[in-house]
């Protein structure tokens, strides 16, 4: 694997100890029993995540009607036969066989085997096979168990079932974690789990469902001996603990002879799978397309790509054209190349526009594959281009071999990968998908995104792949995306609350996001809010109206001239005693670099009105004991204090707001002289210097060339008497301690108070 990949994921290790194979990741620690071979502990982030005494999966069967309490259980066993079969850096196979014993010690006349393969995501892809070594006969068999401590569990993110819907894969849905004891969530094919809170998860996979039945006993007074009949997944509490349960066979009389076999499969992982980075949150991005071949599309000139620049664009989207699913045959290579070399001459990121999916008419592929290939029932997209099924192996490795052919033509940063979220279930017979409720097909988009991944980090450090993964929050996908682009679905204003802390908080999956607001109706201060509680960008340079457009860069720009992708912070669900806020409804988190602290309260209510945030911890914030802070709001241009406040003294930080309007607060360690206390389209200050005897400031705003900034001074007492550019005089306005002049960037200035 290629090393850039390890500055994302570190190698895996494993040793041998004293309670079984220990596999150990950047975020995870599983333990696999020697005693049993089950999973016996699972950790994320440090935190143990599997009650006490009950592995994963936990596996039982049983013959009994009723089976509470007559299980014959995997946990039981002591001395299985548990083999390290392959541990290298990037992969980890571990395989164990045991018996099914009850409390007794008996053992029941079936085996288990269990193969698992460890990725370096930590995702596990769970083999169970059930072997019969005698005669006899079983009612319950289930494959796929997991215990959980309830503190852990505050939601439960899932699919709707398959068994209910028809032709697609149907809603993701998110529901509070129950605070009672009883069932959850009951249906009999959820493909998808994910029990979390607002920092980390245990994500669960299943993706068919051909060796999963049930029966129902058509007699009174029981038609199921656990009274949910046909529910061949569950989810319930129980005491201090919530329990997942997949069953293979459930309330069916099955008799048992010698080598009878039942496999099932799924796949267990955690979120976050990788450290969150930041150098990924500051994105300002211009969409171009085009999105299919369009014989209308122009190339930006050289002058308009400088100009997006100036305006403060970071990644340029597109200007790759070619047909879907045939990206070694881009229609003017020429044109995109000199689109790529103009990007990068004027500092701008440039990744095309490709499909997990899309396979066009007229290309050889889809005239020779489309049938094998596509997905049934069959999406076209207007009469353009079928869908290709992610379950298909063919298509999986045509699409490789195309997307390597990318990066064997053109120097992009990354990739943009379009993805249809809705169609991950299908029956086309061709390719194996003809099974019952269908094939989830996940697994395969997991392998094409994994293919993607290694070959745009093999490119050097700070390619990136963006995905629109839209709602899904699943590891098996998210882990091999940089920035995820929730918002298709609709207006994502409107989004539920418990949809927004699920879905859209994507540090907890180690992740960064853009928000696609295309179908928000109006550009306004609540988009702005929605943006900021999650701390995810939205797109916004396509819209037509100015006043939309400013609005959006003038909070993204904040973001970027503090310098957020170079910075530590605060997650926006999270919380360390450094802030509190009033009214509750605020929410709070902070950024911090070696500027100083940007301190951000959200108004998620939508009340004019006085909203305060206190400093509860300044050292907690990363406030200095023995230094002063100047309080600055960047978005109003204007201090909250006369003067320097000592860090201990700040306390509240308040302001009268409008409707949706955050509070931003930049903390700038006082120097106790004329300082740079802002700069707008910029990437910092350089050789800040003060010549106490000529009483001159003079620094250098770092921007795109030919960029201009508005810098605001802090005059520390001074009254400012001019200000030169070179030998060009620069006009200035005071605004009692603060000064403000218009400059170009990349030039030294000077600022000159009376002595």
């Amino acid at each position: 694997m290629d090393k850039l990949v390890w500055n994302t994921f570190k190698p895996l290790r494993t040793a041998q100890a004293d309670e079984g194979i220990v596999v150990e990741g950047g975020t995870f620690r599983y333990v696999f029993s020697g005693g049993s071979g089950l999973m016996s502990s699972v950790r994320i982030l440090g935190r143990e995540w599997l009650s006490g005494g009950h592995p994963l999966p936990d596996l039982w069967t049983a013959d009994a009607v009723h089976p509470r309490g007559r299980e014959y259980q995997a946990a039981k066993e002591t001395r299985a036969r548990v083999t390290l079969a392959r541990a290298r850096p990037e992969q980890v196979i571990i395989r164990a066989q045991g018996r099914y014993l009850d409390r007794q010690g008996t053992a029941f006349p079936l085996e288990y085997s269990l193969s698992y393969t460890v990725d370096v995501d930590g995702m596990v892809k769970v083999e169970v096979e059930n072997r019969a070594t005698g005669r006899g006969a079983l009612r319950w068999l289930v494959f796929s168990k997991g215990t959980m401590p309830a503190r852990l569990v505050e939601f439960i993110n899932h699919s709707e079932d398959l068994a209910r819907v028809e032709a697609r894969t149907g809603a993701f849905l998110s529901e509070a974690a129950p605070q009672a004891d009883g069932t959850a969530l009951s249906g009999r094919f959820f493909p998808w789990l994910q029990f979390g809170n607002d920092t980390a998860g245990l994500d669960l996979t299943v993706d068919e469902a051909d060796e999963i039945a049930y029966g129902v006993t058509d007699s009174r007074p029981y038609r199921d001996g656990l009274g949910n009949a046909g529910a061949t997944c569950e989810v319930f509490r129980k005491g201090g603990q919530v329990s997942y349960e997949y069953f293979s066979i459930r309330n069916l009389y099955t008799p048992l002879s010698p080598g009878w076999t039942r496999r099932n499969r799924f796949y267990v992982g955690v979120v976050p799978a990788k450290p969150y980075d930041p150098a990924l949150s500051d994105i300002r991005i211009h969409w171009m397309g085009p999105h299919q071949i369009n014989p209308n599309f122009v190339y930006p000139t050289n002058e308009e790509i400088a100009g997006f620049a100036r305006e403060g664009v970071n990644i340029l989207l597109g200007c790759a054209h070619w047909r879907s699913g045939h990206y070694s045959r881009p229609l003017e290579p020429g044109e995109t190349q000199r689109v790529i070399r103009a990007c990068h001459r004027h500092g701008l990121r440039i990744i095309p526009y490709i499909t997990f999916t899309d396979l066009d008419h007229p290309t050889p592929a889809f005239q020779a594959h489309g049938q094998e290939w596509q997905i049934e029932p069959v999406a076209e997209f207007r009469h353009l281009t079928n869908l290709m099924c992610y379950g298909a192996e063919g298509w999986r490795e045509y699409w490789k071999r195309e997307v390597e052919t990318i990066f064997e033509r053109f120097d992009f940063d990354g990739l943009y990968i379009d993805f249809w979220v809705g169609k991950m279930a299908c029956f086309n017979p061709r390719h194996g998908c003809n099974r019952r409720y269908g094939r989830y097909t996940l697994p395969g988009i997991r392998d094409m995104a994994m293919d993607a991944f290694r070959r745009v980090k093999a490119q050097g450090a700070g390619h990136f792949i963006l995905s629109n993964t839209n709602l899904f929050a699943g590891a098996m996908i998210n882990n091999f995306v940089d920035i995820r682009l929730p918002g298709e679905w609709g207006n994502i204003e409107e989004t539920p609350p418990e949809v927004v802390r699920g879905y859209l908080n994507s540090r907890r999956l180690g992740c960064n996001s853009l928000m696609l607001g295309g179908r928000i109706p109006r550009f306004t201060l609540r988009s702005i809010s929605l943006s900021l509680r999650c701390q995810s960008p939205m797109t916004g340079w396509r819209r037509r109206r100015p006043a939309e457009r400013r609005l959006f860069m003038k909070y993204a720009d904040i973001l970027r001239c503090f310098g957020v992708s170079r910075a530590e912070s605060l997650g926006a669900w999270e919380e360390d005693g450094s802030l509190s806020a009033a009214p509750k409804d605020l929410v709070t988190y902070w950024y911090r670099n070696d500027r100083g602290v940007l301190v951000v309260g959200v108004d998620m209510a939508g009340r004019v009105g006085r909203r305060r945030i206190r400093v509860e911890d300044p050292a907690r914030l990363g406030l200095h004991p023995r230094r002063a802070y100047l309080l600055y709001r960047p978005d109003a241009g204007r201090m909250l204090s006369d003067g320097p406040v000592a860090a201990q003294d700040v306390g509240w930080l308040s302001a009268e707001l409008r409707a949706w309007e955050p509070l931003l607060v930049f903390l700038a360690p006082a120097k106790g002289r004329p300082q740079t206390l802002w700069a707008t389209f910029s990437d910092g200050v350089e050789g800040e210097g003060w010549d106490g005897r000529k009483g001159a400031l003079a620094l250098t705003v770092k921007g795109v060339e030919g960029g201009e900034t508005t810098v605001t001074v802090y005059a520390a007492g001074r009254r400012v008497v001019g200000a030169t550019q070179g030998s060009k005089r620069l006009r200035h306005r005071a605004e009692g301690e603060l000064v403000r002049l218009r400059a170009p960037c990349n030039r030294e200035l000077s600022v000159r108070f009376e002595s």
